[in-house]
């Protein structure tokens, strides 16, 4: 067991949180007091002049507007992933269980898998009991090795034992609470969101130093448990790989989910970093780092977490280290399994799809289905026809509209205009015998007899100018098409 850090000192911290919610309140009671003067209107209106005029009934409409968007949405309920029971997977109770006994701390009861590149530690109360639950999300097991991942461990229990669980819902609530409000004004379309969307700012600035010192805390913890270079280069990978992980889950993994398949998680994102672009990327991230925080970050940067544990830079990623994944000795299968299920929305059954399938079965239907309105002004375009609808889609972008009243600005039509054609010229090329390759991070590309075509990459360089009409003509030569 670690030396006591001693009682957790939470006076000043527990009064930057009562100040915050002090803004909170402060923030609906502006909302509130602006429902209150529009109402009044329409209100003296019947009084005085036993009728309610135009103005008063656009002032009580954006009175009802402003509740609604003030009543923040109810995020998911219940479990934070997929729960992983002590009976499956004994061994990574068996490891959190001695982290836990070496900060002299109580272990989570339960655990749950996250989709995220995170950690989190949270609290819920079962009747008469109150259940800790850690959250780990299914990359960690990939991206960190079995010392890394016990050090990120440490450090969610660290807030734990620093009593954040009993201050940090309510700045994290709160931040959450106002952004989800913020946003639904801005969607709904409260023309007096500007007012909140400055004061949701000022909250999250003058919040901040609440959750940063609670992570700067939780660190120094975990240094001391685990050591601070594993925690120094699992903050590293996080920042790197995680980044890179949540670009992996948007683009490829969640689009194949969505449609009730379920593709190789760990082995798409091992083909995913092996990408020249990602690659370059992730070099480009290991040489700068985050060096600063955003004014409105609740983490701290990467340099200032490392310099807090006393470490000048965090150390580089070895080249032959082992995923914690595989020195726990879990199948990764069920892992992958457990988290589609979980996701899972109105499908029965998660059928494995190989990645080299998701091109055919997942994304031509979906290029099919977006196209389909507009497939009979779209029917006379042949391949060669696709490059010259291109150079005027000044003409094309109004009969490509979406059905209903719109309001794309120009360039946004235009846009819109460009993506249909790329992806009718996808169907074109599958329907002419190219063959679809796809994998995760790389273009999408149509191969037949030894030519290829990358349709995204042509419409997007025609829309950019890069590319000519003359080079589009000379393409579809070398194409035969």
């Amino acid at each position: 067991m670690l030396p006591s850090a001693g009682p957790p000192d939470l006076s000043d911290l527990r009064l930057k949180a009562l100040q915050a919610v002090l803004l909170q309140l402060g923030f609906y009671a502006a909302g509130l007091g602006m429902v209150v003067v529009l109402v009044a209107l329409p209100v003296a209106q019947m009084r005085y002049e036993r009728r309610v005029g135009f103005d008063g009934i656009i002032a009580a409409c954006t009175a009802a507007w402003l509740v609604w968007a003030l009543i923040p949405p109810l995020g998911r309920r219940g479990a934070p992933g997929a729960c992983l029971s002590r009976t499956d997977y004994p061994e990574i109770y068996r490891h959190v269980d001695d982290v836990a006994d070496r900060m002299g701390a109580s272990p989570p009861e339960e655990i749950y898998l996250l989709a995220d590149s995170n950690a989190s530690i949270s609290a819920a109360r079962h009747w008469w009991r109150k259940i800790h639950r850690l959250g780990l999300g299914l990359p960690l097991l990939r991206i960190l090795t079995l010392g890394e991942l016990r050090s990120v461990i440490a450090h969610e229990l660290g807030h734990r034992q620093k009593g954040d669980l009993q201050l940090g819902p309510w700045v994290y609530g709160t931040r959450q609470a106002m952004a989800r409000s913020v946003a639904r004004m801005e969607q709904e379309g409260v023309g007096l969101h500007w007012f909140f969307n400055w004061y949701a700012r000022l909250y999250l600035r003058f919040s901040q130093d609440v959750s940063r010192q609670q992570e700067l805390s939780a660190d120094k913890l975990a240094s001391l448990a685990c050591g601070r270079a594993e925690l120094a280069t699992a903050l590293y990978k996080l920042e790197t790989l995680g980044e890179a992980w949540q670009v992996f889950w948007e683009d490829a993994c969640f689009p194949v989910l969505d449609q009730g398949l379920r593709p190789p998680l760990f082995g798409g994102f091992g083909l995913f970093l092996q990408q020249p672009w990602v690659s370059e990327r992730l070099s480009q991230s290991g040489t700068e780092g985050r060096v600063t925080t955003g004014p409105y970050d609740s983490h701290p940067s990467l340099a200032d977490r490392c310099l807090a544990l006393g470490v000048k830079s965090a150390p580089r990623r070895p080249e032959d280290w082992t995923p914690a994944v595989d020195e726990l000795g879990i199948e990764v299968d069920s892992l992958e399994e457990r988290l589609a299920r979980y996701l899972a929305v109105g499908h029965r059954s998660f059928p494995v799809v190989r990645w080299d399938e998701v091109g055919e079965r997942v994304w031509l239907p979906r290029w099919s289905s977006e196209v389909a309105p507009y497939e009979r002004v779209l029917s006379s375009l042949g391949i060669r026809q696709v490059g010259e609808a291109m150079t005027d889609l000044d003409k094309w972008a109004p009969r490509l509209r979406p059905p209903g009243p719109a309001l794309l600005s120009p360039e946004a039509g235009r846009r819109r205009a460009a993506r249909l054609l790329a992806q009718w010229l996808c169907l074109l090329l599958a329907r002419g015998g190219f063959r679809l390759e796809m994998m995760p991070g790389s273009p999408v590309s149509f191969e037949r007899q030894g030519t290829s075509i990358q349709p995204f990459v042509t419409i997007g360089a025609l829309y950019d100018g890069k590319k000519t009409i003359n080079d589009w003509n000379n393409l579809c030569a070398e194409l035969n098409v």
